[in-house]
């Protein structure tokens, strides 16, 4: 596995996703947790006001997300290609990776036995806190960001 060293290496690999998305525009706000029962969630990991912007390009690429105002359901395997993809970013000391830790973190709960392994694993984009809310997955965490 390649491995982004520095900072440069990590913004680079950002960019070189970015640019192979067309229509790429980053969100407001990007969050991953597990859905708990209705529209409760356990936020596992929180993003706003663009820190920490790699994961949520990855997850963008790999779930398909470009723009706007969005929620997915993650399966064990998607959750496992997401890991895989930001994993090279851990090598780079100059960033600390939450995104990256709450991620495994899940997973190794999951496999322990933890977690259910049919939890409901969310990913909310937040284009903008004008968009409209397309179910209430985007609401629980504009919510929760403030957003509301």
């Amino acid at each position: 596995m390649t491995e982004w060293r520095t900072a440069a290496e990590v913004l680079s690999a950002k960019a070189a996703l970015m640019d192979s998305m067309p229509g790429w525009t980053t969100p407001t706000a990007y969050a991953l947790g597990v859905a708990v029962g209705g529209d409760e969630i356990d936020w596992r990991v929180t993003n706003y006001r663009n820190e920490h912007e790699l994961p949520g390009v990855v997850l963008g690429k790999i779930l398909g997300y470009r723009s706007g105002s969005r929620s997915y359901t993650l399966d064990l395997r998607t959750l496992d290609e997401a890991i895989e993809a930001l994993a090279p970013a851990g090598a780079c000391d100059a960033f600390e990776h939450p995104n990256l830790w709450a991620w495994q973190r899940l997973r190794g709960e999951i496999s322990a036995g933890a977690v259910a392994e049919d939890v409901k694993i969310v990913v909310v984009f937040v284009g903008s806190s004008s968009d409209d809310i397309p179910d209430g997955r985007v609401a629980t965490l504009r919510h929760h960001l403030g957003l509301d």
